[in-house]
């Protein structure tokens, strides 16, 4: 992230309106911001933290007032970001709620807080939201970091650089997992507690369910072997009772397998003596139907009916010939008729006809155009007239609308007497501002002269009071100044008061006189409220002066009241001076569109009445035309002898009774081409007969003329039915069959009994063998069922037996989650654990700068074992101390160690927050106070650190007084506080 500009105002202790810019201000990488104690420095970074996140870093944020006490009450407070990240620049404008005037009457209101969030998107300001959530999760997600991560990553803010340093390890957990956002894993540690709680009620429920879902499921397999094994004592094991079951099982199965087989080849060897009878049988009853197909069959009828059927296969042969002759003489004798039926008087009068009736279609068309053109010129006839008045009526509103112009008043006269009223409102409005201004400041420097005369004459009391102090002192000091010369005296020493060597009465020492110590410290005391009083009475008399000088000045002008009423008056005439010229402008512009307007009206209906008048001229045009084109000539009306039509219906008539004529001699000349074309057929197809008859084995018609109306298909099957007699008796003598019947000595009847027998000893055998199949068919589904029962025993108890592992591992992880699993060696939590590796990686990354800033005297190391009295493991912070190899708790450090150690600890949780926030860009660091506690050796260490993240890319601010850092930092920030609120200036090395 990189800050460009910020724009305060009413903000904190800055009650104008403070611009940063701190594009130009970071150039350097490494810059100061300085001033006074209470100047404003932190409310510069806590304004960029109240643009972002709408909230000031740490405490200040719960009681912190973020409107300036030295605001107008006319200025809002408003804080303006403009910042850059990852190429994205986008400027926050937040407001907070505060109390202000109401515009109308008095007392005060509270003027709501507000937010806007932009983007720079093609070179201008784009606003993308104004709600305080939206804004919140794009601050985020842009950003990378919410408010605690900001503040502990970018922004170090005062007061809490040593407060992760010293934590204890409760407290340190606390402030890391708010940064790395480790409460997921809390979470789910929890969520596997309350998984661990039903995995152990779920392993009890298997069990039960276990022992009962086999044992009746068992019983519930209907096999008689089981429920007296289940019974048995010397098998317990439920898996060793299906297995027995399913070997007697398997042992009936057998049994009944060699009973089926034997069954089965007695049904088989019967069933074959069967098949030999019924041979035997079908041999005969084929026999004897041979004898009857000889006896039926004749050779001499077979030849007859065979040469019939040659000469009815003959006849129909040429039939088809005979037909086509008969078919062409109905066809001339039909298409004769016809012809002499539609025979007409016009039928060599056809060219002529067809000449009629084209020109009686022209003139038909011709009419139609001929009424639409007159409906046409009529319309444009009164199109014509219309544009002409419309011409006339708009050349007179043109005419009107120039001389409404021409009388209107010239705008520049009143624009100038505008701009003089204008002039005017603005002197009368500057009055009352600095009337305002000096009457504000005389009340201000009022209340500060009566708080200053209060604080003077408090000084005076003090003054007179350590004035007594002192004399009271001093009193007592030189009464027991006796005392403390004899203390000093020595024998054969000289007295320092007379020179006597001799003291023969030493005055003895007061114990309650009081030293030289009490003395000064009362002189002091006397001398300090002396100076206040000085100060104050010089600070008050300068506040008096101006407070005569702001009299004078306020005397110089009317009363307020008089000073409104102008202004009001000149703003009256101001804004009506102001509505007059721009009701003036309103009209003109009004009037030069209405003009314009009805100048280029003028001109579309010139040009439509032009067009207009051309179309009148080629309908006119086209009228001669037509009405040519209406008459039929004479010459051809004489040949139907019809006098001319006079309208259109009877040109329609006309059209009408010329095509029915024309169709009618049409069709005469069809039927004549007919006729010929029938005739010829007919000679064709005659000669074809005559043809096919001579060539065929016939010699008279009468006889050709029976056979063709012969069934020629049933005497072709009555042939084929004495054709498969014969083929049949061939074949018949030559079988097998016919061969064994000449030998057979059994008749039908008696082979049918033995058939019959034999069947009847078939079936039995059958039925014996369905018998044993039945058996052999229940022992199979027993085997089944008692090895399925033996296999759903086995399934059920993997299936028992997994659900008790996945439950045995849900345990054993959640006790390592949560660390009460004896694999746990290091007895720490999985957040802890987290937040461990997190709190190491920040370890190492600040041990790194603390080598360098302590000159490789100080690392620090982080350990996972608890110790004593410690409730959180891995959290552990010690400094190793190389000069002495020995590890030391952070509270043991000196104040300067403590910030160097502080400051390192702060720069690797930065780092390694910025890294596990997503790779967020740190471009910006802003480090609040803590300089001073530094000599000048560590503060250069301090500094080679700074200097190294800005040749990284990070531009570094740093608050501090130190004077060595002063001149070091040439790029600077000043806050410089006054009477009237903050300021701000940026001073540069090219400055």
């Amino acid at each position: 992230m990189k800050i460009l500009n910020l724009t305060i105002e009413g903000f904190g202790p800055f009650a104008g309106k403070e611009q940063i810019d701190f594009e130009h201000l970071t150039q350097e990488g490494l810059f100061l911001i300085s001033g006074p104690t209470g100047a404003g420095k932190t409310s510069i970074l806590d304004a960029i933290c109240f643009a972002l996140y709408g909230k000031v870093p740490g405490s200040r944020g719960k009681v912190k007032q973020l409107r300036s006490q030295f605001a107008t009450p006319d200025t809002p407070t408003r804080v303006t970001l403009d910042c850059e990240v990852r190429g994205k620049r986008f400027k926050i404008e937040r407001s907070p709620s505060y109390e202000r005037p109401k515009q109308r009457g008095s007392g005060m209101t509270t003027q709501p807080s507000s937010v806007s969030y932009l983007e720079y998107i093609g070179g201008e300001w784009v606003g993308r939201s104004r709600k305080y959530d939206e804004v919140g999760q794009i601050v985020e997600d842009t950003v990378g970091l919410n408010g605690e991560q900001f503040t502990r990553v970018i922004m170090l803010p005062q007061g809490e650089f040593s407060a992760f340093l010293r934590a204890e390890a409760a407290d340190r957990e606390t402030i890391l997992e708010r940064l790395f956002g480790t409460e997921r894993f809390g979470r789910a540690a929890s969520f596997l507690s309350g998984m661990q709680t039903d995995a152990n009620r779920s392993t009890a429920d298997i069990r039960a369910r276990r022992a009962e879902k086999i044992t009746a499921m068992l019983k519930s397999a209907q096999i008689p072997s089981i429920p007296q094994l289940t019974k048995s004592t010397s098998l317990t094991n439920v898996g060793a009772t299906a297995t027995v079951a399913f070997i007697e099982e398997e042992n009936r199965l057998h049994t009944a397998q060699y009973v089926n087989n034997l069954a089965q080849k007695r049904r088989e060897s019967s069933t074959l003596q069967l098949e030999k009878l019924n041979q035997r049988y079908s041999d005969a009853e084929y026999f004897v139907k041979h004898r009857g197909i000889e006896q039926q069959y004749s050779p001499e009828a077979h030849a007859q009916l065979a040469q019939r059927v040659k000469r009815m296969r003959e006849a129909h042969t040429i039939a088809p010939a005979w037909d086509e002759y008969q078919r062409a003489q109905k066809h001339v004798k039909h298409v004769r008729t016809q012809r002499e039926e539609a025979a007409s008087p016009f039928d060599n009068r056809s060219h002529e006809l067809q000449e009629l009736l084209e020109a009686t279609r022209k003139s038909r068309s011709a009419r139609s155009e001929h009424e639409r053109l007159s409906a046409e010129k009529k319309k444009l006839e009164d199109q014509l007239a219309e544009y002409t008045a419309r011409r006339e009526s708009l050349t007179e509103h043109v005419e009107k609308t120039r001389a409404e112009l021409r009388a209107l008043e010239d705008p520049q006269t009143l624009l100038h007497t505008l701009e003089q009223a204008k002039k005017a409102l603005e002197e009368s409005t500057a009055v009352r501002e600095r009337v305002l201004e000096v009457s504000s400041e005389l009340q201000r420097v009022e209340r500060i002269c009566e708080q200053l005369s209060d604080k003077v004459e408090d000084a005076r009391v003090r003054v007179q009071g350590a004035r007594e102090a002192y004399h009271k002192i001093r009193t007592e000091r030189l009464a027991g100044i006796a005392g403390e010369l004899a203390a000093e005296l020595h024998h054969d020493e000289a007295c320092p008061v007379c020179g006597s060597t001799q003291h023969p009465s030493p005055a003895s020492r007061q114990q309650s006189a009081l030293g030289q110590d009490h003395e000064d410290q009362a002189f002091s005391a006397m001398s300090e409220a002396t100076e206040r009083l000085s100060e104050l009475s010089n600070t008050y008399a300068t506040h008096l002066a101006t407070l005569e000088e702001l009299k004078k000045q306020r005397k110089q002008f009317p009363e307020t009241s008089e000073i409104e009423r102008q202004r009001l008056h000149v703003q009256e005439e101001h804004r009506r001076l102001q509505e007059d010229y721009e009701r003036l402008i309103s009209t003109r512009e009004k009037l030069h569109t209405s003009l314009e307007k009805a100048e280029e009206d003028v001109d579309a209906v010139r040009e439509k009445q032009s067009e207009c008048e051309k179309d009148s001229i080629r309908v006119e045009t086209r009228l001669k035309q037509v009405e040519f084109d209406i008459l039929v000539p004479s010459s051809l009306l004489g040949v139907v002898g019809v006098p001319a039509p006079i309208d259109g219906a009877g040109t329609a008539a006309l059209e009408e009774r010329v095509q029915s004529l024309i169709e009618q001699v049409n069709k005469s000349a069809q039927l004549e081409r007919e006729l010929q074309s029938r005739v010829a057929d007919l000679h064709t197809r005659e000669s074809e007969w005559e043809t096919a008859f001579t060539s065929s084995i016939f010699s008279e018609l009468e006889e050709f003329l029976e056979l063709r109306s012969a069934d020629v298909d049933d005497a072709s099957h009555r042939l084929h039915l004495m054709e498969q007699q014969a083929i049949v008796l061939r074949e018949n003598r030559a079988s097998e069959w016919y061969r064994r019947g000449l030998t057979e000595t059994l008749t039908l009847e008696q082979l049918a009994d033995l058939v019959r027998t034999q069947q009847r000893v078939c079936e039995q055998h059958a039925t014996d063998y369905e018998e044993t199949s039945n058996r052999l068919y229940f022992a199979l589904e027993q085997r089944n069922k008692a090895q399925q029962a033996r296999e759903e025993v086995f399934d059920q108890e993997r299936e028992f037996e997994a659900e008790l592992v996945h439950n045995e591992r849900i345990v054993e992880l959640a006790q390592i989650v949560n660390a009460t699993s004896p694999s746990n060696t290091r007895r720490v939590t999985l957040k802890s654990y987290v937040l461990g590796e997190m709190f190491a990686q920040v370890t190492q990354a600040a041990s790194e700068r603390l080598e360098v800033m302590s000159r490789n005297r100080y690392r620090l190391e982080h350990a996972y074992e608890r110790q004593t009295g410690q409730s959180k493991g891995g959290l552990l912070l010690q400094v190793v101390d190389t000069f002495t190899s020995e590890e030391r708790d952070p509270r043991t450090l000196s104040g300067g160690e403590s910030f160097m150690a502080s400051l390192s600890l702060a720069l690797g949780l930065a780092d390694t927050v910025a890294a596990h926030a997503g790779g967020i860009e740190l471009e910006s660091l802003f480090i609040d106070e803590g300089f001073g506690s530094l000599d000048p050796q560590a503060l250069d260490a301090v500094m080679t650190v700074l200097d190294e993240l800005r040749t990284r890319g990070r531009s570094v601010g740093v608050i501090s007084h130190v004077e060595e850092m002063q001149q070091s930092i040439p790029c600077k920030l000043e806050v410089t506080p006054s009477p009237t609120g903050s300021t701000t200036s940026v001073m540069t090395s090219g400055a």
